[in-house]
């Protein structure tokens, strides 16, 4: 029996010498908890900036809801579990690296991943079906926007909804893929938001008009000054015709409703001043005549110290209008001939340019005479140089000449005693040419200064 013991378990020590000597797997070492803390924390920075990224987009995706309610749904549904298992990560970083549940693989980093992955595909679906109803719906998008940009909805709240439910189906036919339909039905929806347009720019500008016009109708201001009342009902009249041919050329419409709006101010005066002469007694109109001519007075003296008061008050209104002629006449002729003396100002000033253009020609001429005379002298100094030091070279020859002569007679007049020959005359020798001496060589070079020159030293 203890053979038996000691037989089995020698095989079990020679089975684990065995496994141990050829292991199955290769052999690596477990990561520190350091490197483990190292790793997470990286894992926990990236998934800290993806989640910041994505918050940021998602911020301003809110006008995304328009295409699809039901995929914009989808999108804070997927970020949303993303945020659950971020979270757990922001409060422990350690988790990044931690096992998700005992009933999944993968860890906390990985099913965030995940989750983020699932909130890419539903932001870049939403972004496709914007790409497409953008380009279908273009027209209906642009007219919504100018309805919000004249604040519809404060002035038509009920139009204004019911013309927005419109809008958002077709977005939903859009969604549908049925995008003959989503054209179809966006001639309908533009027409009832131009109705509305229509009714908000005139509601703005041409209801505040026949409001006024209604209350001087209410001081039977019709009736007192009906000429200009009538004139002013019509300028209301051409003003909403003028909008509705241009509901959105303000430039036009301003200008409209301000000659409306002088109509306007103009019947009140006129119906005051016409009630205010009603209103006098027969032996009163004298104070009201005096005062009008007070104010013609008063214009004509500003004018030119005038006094017309001996006349009538039409003709007194006239002279003051001549008067006003004669001033717009004598301002012509001052304003033309200011412009002439500007005029004439002008034509001197070109004068002037034009002159000082050819004296700046001529001294440009100038200086370069100037360089090409500065380049002969020079030139002409090198010559004189070159000849003085070739004059000075002659020179020597000649002294050395001198010397060599000097140095030779008494070795003559000697052979001459010894010979017997002393008195005889020595036969003629011809005499060398003259060498021209240094004051010849200068004037020489003069010469041929003055010819380089072209001056004449002559004289």
């Amino acid at each position: 029996m203890k053979t038996i013991k000691t037989v089995l378990a020698a095989s079990v020590l020679l089975t684990i010498v065995g496994c141990q000597s050829t292991p199955e797997q290769p052999r690596e070492i477990a990561a520190t908890n350091q490197e483990q803390k190292d790793n997470a924390y990286e894992l926990y920075q990236n998934s800290k900036e993806q989640y910041q990224s994505w918050l940021s987009k998602l911020k301003e995706a809110e006008n995304l809801r328009l295409y699809s309610v039901t995929q914009y749904r989808d999108l804070l549904d997927s970020w949303n579990e993303a945020v659950d298992i971020y979270e757990e990560i922001a409060v422990t970083p350690s988790k990044t690296t931690e096992s998700y549940s005992l009933f999944s693989d993968g860890t906390y980093s990985d099913h965030f991943n995940t989750r983020l992955a699932v909130v890419e595909k539903n932001y870049n679906s939403l972004l496709a079906l914007k790409e497409t109803a953008d380009e279908v719906l273009a027209d209906a998008i642009a007219q919504m926007a100018y309805l919000d940009k004249i604040d519809a909805s404060s002035v038509y709240a009920m139009d204004y909804k019911q013309v927005y439910r419109t809008y958002q189906g077709l977005f939903k036919v859009v969604e549908d893929n049925e995008l003959d339909t989503a054209q179809t039905k966006q001639v309908v929806f533009l027409s009832k938001a131009q109705k509305l347009e229509m009714k908000v720019v005139i509601k703005r500008y041409v209801y505040p008009l026949k409001k006024k016009l209604k209350d001087l109708r209410k001081d039977e201001f019709d009736e007192v000054a009906a000429i200009s009342y009538a004139k002013a009902k019509a300028e209301i009249d051409t003003t909403e015709q003028t909008i509705r041919s241009n509901p959105r050329n303000l430039e036009i419409i301003e200008s409209a409703v301000k000659d409306a709006e002088f109509e306007l101010t103009h019947v009140r005066s006129v119906a005051l001043e016409v009630k205010r002469l009603a209103n006098v007694e027969d032996e009163a109109f004298e104070p009201v005549v005096l005062e009008f001519e007070n104010k013609l007075l008063a214009i004509s003296q500003a004018l030119e110290g005038a006094d017309y008061r001996d006349q009538s008050l039409h003709v007194q209104a006239e002279s003051i209008l001549n008067s006003i002629s004669l001033l717009n006449e004598e301002q012509d002729e001052e304003n033309s001939a200011h412009s002439q003396k500007v005029k004439n100002l002008t034509q001197e000033l070109s004068r002037l340019k034009l002159k000082l253009e050819l004296v700046n020609t001529e001294k440009e001429k100038t200086e370069q005479e100037k360089l090409v005379l500065n380049k002969q002298i020079s030139q002409l100094e090198d010559q004189i140089t070159s000849q003085q030091t070739l004059l000075a070279a002659y020179q020597e020859q000649l002294a050395a000449k001198a010397n060599a002569d000097k140095a030779v007679e008494p070795e003559n007049k000697a052979g001459l005693a010894e010979t017997g020959v002393e008195n005889e005359e020595p036969e003629a020798v011809e005499a060398p040419s003259a060498s021209p001496t240094e004051s010849e060589l200068q004037t020489d070079e003069a010469g041929k200064a003055d010819k380089v020159t072209g001056e004449d030293t002559s004289a």
